[in-house]
């Protein structure tokens, strides 16, 4: 009888060893400095990354270089520090996250800041992304770009030096907010879905949508351009738009457009 208990417990300790090694090598990979990822799996930021610091100053920060990757900024920020001279700075200069130009997906970005560099996060060649509750500002370009199909949610993205942010063909754009971009406050591709958005004072249009798409519940105040630009046809409902420059809603074709309810004097 001793020797059974003895057996069961031993039994149990092992069991236990092992459950614990299984939770412990899910766990996601930290993140301490710029980096290239080439493994599929969970990843989140450990601290702050400045990529003149953890990178000499040269190029990107973290490049995502397979498929399926998240990564959890945990509230960090991604920045780069501002040494030497503007022209030195934009040379060296690159992106806070990138795909590197090359198609991947399955990739998730969340919860944390990216400033100060030239796109924010640049993965707009890869398809079926998601990023969301991310901010990005001060980046000398595009404050975020998504591929096709992404789903772009909760964001803020404001002062960048060309578009807040961009999203592809057949993409989801909800409960964001652009502000004080260069050029369009959001874009996004045909077939797409952009509801509930807030844009003002962008340098173009606050809102720029493609062709079949449903374009409801945004804001858009206070644009040099267009509050909401939309090519038909598409549903355009329930928006609001005033004080835009040229025009507050602005439907190319309009009479191919479902358009209800918009409050766009």
């Amino acid at each position: 009888m001793k020797g059974r208990h003895l057996f069961a417990v031993a039994t149990t300790i092992a069991l236990s060893l092992m459950v614990h090694t299984t939770r412990a090598g899910a766990e996601p990979t930290k993140i301490q400095n710029c980096t290239t990822i080439t493994e599929p799996g969970s990843y989140e930021l450990a601290n702050n990354l400045e990529t003149c610091k953890n990178k000499g100053g040269v190029s990107d920060c973290l490049v995502i270089a397979t498929n399926f990757v998240t990564i959890d900024l945990r509230g960090f920020e991604i920045t780069f520090c501002l040494p030497g001279t503007a022209a030195v700075r934009n040379l060296v200069r690159g992106d806070g996250i990138t795909d590197d130009g090359a198609e991947r997906k399955g990739i998730v970005v969340r919860d944390g800041t990216v400033s100060n560099l030239r796109i924010g996060i640049n993965i707009g060649v890869s398809e079926g992304a998601q990023i969301d509750r991310m901010r990005v500002f001060g980046n000398t370009q595009v404050g975020m770009t998504a591929g096709r199909g992404s789903i772009v949610t909760s964001n803020t993205a404001r002062d960048n030096g060309s578009s807040g942010i961009e999203a592809g063909f057949a993409s989801t754009v909800s409960g964001n907010t652009a502000r004080d971009n260069g050029n369009d406050g959001i874009s996004a591709g045909g077939s797409s879905t952009v509801s509930g958005n807030t844009t003002s004072f962008n340098g173009e249009d606050g809102i720029a949508v493609f062709h079949s798409s449903t374009v409801s519940g945004n804001t858009a105040n206070g644009n040099a351009q267009d509050g909401i630009d939309v090519v038909c046809p598409s549903n355009v409902i329930g928006n609001t738009a005033a004080s835009n420059v040229i025009n507050n809603l602005n439907l190319l074709a309009p009479g191919l457009c479902n358009i209800a309810h918009n409050l766009a004097p």
